[in-house]
């Protein structure tokens, strides 16, 4: 995802909406977080204006005269230890390891402070459920209720205020929480929230896998100790040899029927890949010094290759449209101000797009050195990507006219793909007016391949049971929507009686100050 580019078109977005010229200056003054967040290797004032004069140019927006920057000022420190450049020095590249520090909240890295106007917009969206709308557990508390006094609490916006319930959240349990472990065992475990099983044909291509890494290991040990191979060799030959046996099984599974064996297909394909890149010390140096770039073209684009099948457009870095709809539902022509200027929205760094609706997406982040979980990972991954799958949710229901027959029947499938990790967000909403996020484990593509077990062979079976949850889902809006034989009327006197309309998602605005992506 292009943060940067994001962040420039909001910038004159905002600009046109409050009729001001745009310049770099006051870009930049607005974008301090994100320029401090940014680590460049180049000239500070070159790369922002370059980048600032193309977006322009494409955007086809109109530059005024910007005042001069000062870059040491800006960032609060010497300018000899980063890439600032005056008017009469030219300072040095930052070293290696150096943090610059941010200064103030960052739509992207950090949740939004509720304001009160914010939470009278999530009161009024729990006032409007009546009883019926609600989720009932079998002690007689109401989902929602909870959820609601969970998120009154809240100093920063949470899922919740999307009526979002995480069932792996830690934070939604008590003491400090407002759920009890058996209340969110219940949730999580109503209806059947599971993946789909694979079939008995991929379950022996991944089995021939496991079995034949074990043997391959433990021929090799024999002709060490018989003296055929050197004692000395062990950790590179045994990889290698390793990577022989993999190789020739898989290609021994034959050619699969690309029509009536797609998924055998591309599971023999995309192994065959990932052996090449083991061969040649690719993923090594991926996950070393790679860039995010780097790993969405070698790694994680392979999976996109699943979904091929299913006839659907999988798009690398676009604007979801679910999201962009839902950012401005309610804008309208009131006679009274100017007609609002169109919100931007969440650009995922995969959309998985079919006749005009959207099943899933993808946010994929490199390693920050942070040795656990980034902060950019956290709040992507438990706010951003939650709401943007309940927006995917919302669109998805809307073709099915909303018939609680098929809503609950449907799921969105998001993929956290950072560094080398992957797991596997589903969300559906089985119940009430609730959207259920549940979740997988996180797996590790290991860089050696005596280790696929572990990380690569559990992530290509996800990825197989994601296609097939999504195929499941097209099925439930195609049948739908042939079966539908609603009577068209005027909206007053259509009865709605089998409808369900979930909570729209909570769309709270920082100060037009800050820059939001």
């Amino acid at each position: 995802m292009n943060n940067i580019d994001q962040a420039i078109d909001a910038y004159f977005q905002n600009a046109v909406e409050q009729e001001i010229t745009p310049t770099l200056h006051d870009f930049v003054m607005n974008a301090k977080d994100l320029i401090m967040d940014t680590e460049i290797s180049e000239n500070l004032n070159d790369f922002w204006s370059i980048r600032f004069l193309n977006a322009a140019k494409k955007a086809g927006v109109l530059l005024g005269k910007s005042k001069k920057i000062d870059w040491e000022a800006l960032l609060g420190h010497d300018a000899s230890n980063s890439n600032v450049s005056t008017e009469n020095k030219t300072s040095k590249s930052p070293t290696t390891g150096t943090k610059r520090t941010r200064s103030a909240t960052n739509s992207k890295t950090d949740s939004a402070p509720l304001t009160p106007s914010m939470l009278t917009e999530f009161k009024n969206v729990y006032k409007s459920l009546t009883e019926e709308q609600k989720w009932k557990l079998p002690n007689g508390k109401f989902v929602e209720d909870l959820m609601y006094e969970y998120g009154s609490n809240c100093e920063y916006e949470h899922a919740v205020h999307s009526f979002i319930l995480d069932v792996d959240d830690p934070c939604l349990l008590k003491p400090e929480g407002t759920f009890t472990h058996k209340q969110m065992e219940t949730i999580r475990s109503y209806g059947y929230p599971g993946l789909p099983y694979l079939s008995d044909s991929l379950k022996a291509m991944f089995n021939l896998c496991s079995k034949t890494v074990a043997d391959a290991i433990d021929k090799y040990n024999e002709r060490t100790v018989a003296g055929v191979e050197s004692a000395s060799r062990t950790d590179v030959a045994m990889e290698e040899w390793v990577l022989r046996c993999l190789t020739a099984k898989v290609r021994e599974c034959g050619n699969f029927d690309p029509y009536e064996q797609c998924d055998e297909e591309w599971l023999q394909s995309v192994l065959l890949d990932f052996f090449r890149m083991y061969r040649w010390d690719v993923l090594s140096w991926v996950s070393t010094v790679g860039s995010e770039a780097d790993l969405v073209s070698r790694v994680w684009s392979r999976l996109d290759e699943c979904f091929y099948s299913l006839r659907m457009q999988t798009r690398r870095d676009h604007t979801s449209t679910a999201a962009a709809a839902d950012a401005n539902r309610d804008k309208t022509l009131t006679g009274m101000s100017p007609i609002s200027a169109q919100q931007p929205s969440f650009r995922p760094d995969l959309v998985l797009f079919k006749n005009g609706i959207e099943f899933g997406m993808a946010e994929c982040g490199k390693d920050d050195g942070s040795n656990g979980v980034s902060q950019k990972e956290l709040v992507e991954t438990q706010l951003h990507c939650p709401k943007l799958l309940k927006s995917m949710l919302l669109q998805v229901a809307a073709k099915c006219n909303n018939r609680k027959s098929a809503v609950r029947k449907l799921k969105t499938i998001g993929f956290a793909q950072f560094h080398l990790h992957m797991n596997v967000m589903i969300m559906d909403s089985p119940s009430g007016s609730v959207c259920r996020l549940s979740r997988t484990p996180s797996y590790r593509i290991a860089t050696a391949p005596s280790l696929i077990q572990s990380g690569l062979l559990p992530i290509l079976k996800l990825t197989l049971k994601c296609k097939e949850v999504v195929a499941k889902t097209i099925d439930v809006v195609e049948s739908t929507m042939r079966a539908d034989d609603e009577e068209p009327d005027v909206r007053s006197v259509m009865t709605k009686s089998d409808t369900v309309e979930l909570p729209p998602v909570a769309r709270f605005k920082e100060k037009k100050s800050k820059m939001s992506a």
